[in-house]
Order: C-alpha cells, then sequence, then structure tokens
C-alpha cells in the first residue's frame, strides 16, 4: 500500500527514497538506478570469487603436475638404475 509522505522523518540518502511500509514505518527504498548498481556490484563480486577459485584450481593443478613431474623423474632413474644393475 502506497502511503504519501507529508513530512519526511529520514535524512536524505543519495540513491534512495523515502517510503512509508505497510506498518506505517518511514524507511528508505532504493531508487531503480541503485538497485541496479547494487545488482552490477553484486555480480562483480560473484565473478571476482569465481575467478579467484579458478586461479586456486589453477595453481592447486600445476602444484599436483609438478610433483608427479617429480615422482616421474625418480622412478626413471629408479629403472635406468636397474636396468644398468641387470647389464643393460
Amino acid at each position: 500500500m502506497d502511503y504519501v509522505i507529508t513530512k519526511p522523518e529520514l535524512p536524505t540518502i543519495n540513491g534512495y527514497i523515502e517510503v512509508i511500509d505497510d506498518s506505517g514505518n518511514h524507511v528508505y527504498q532504493a531508487t531503480q538506478e541503485t538497485e541496479e548498481k547494487l545488482k552490477l556490484q553484486s555480480d562483480l563480486a560473484q565473478a571476482q570469487l569465481q575467478l579467484q577459485q579458478a586461479d586456486d584450481t589453477a595453481i592447486e593443478l600445476y602444484e599436483i603436475q609438478a610433483n608427479q613431474d617429480s615422482i616421474n623423474a625418480q622412478q626413471d632413474d629408479s629403472i635406468i638404475a636397474i636396468y644398468e644393475k641387470i647389464g643393460g
């Protein structure tokens, strides 16, 4: 239900208007422009979080691969040593 504000009770805040809610309380309501900005900020924060998670995953995969390369090199050295011992 819309109530007409005859006497504002809240201090002015850029991007918000004063409205009266269903309980008769004066409250702030974001303007459409502010709602859009808040949505963009939320979307940006979500994208940054996803990017950080992707970076973390890439680093983890790199470290796993580097560890596997080290294991493979050790196995190669062991195979060569065994081959040399048996007269290869």
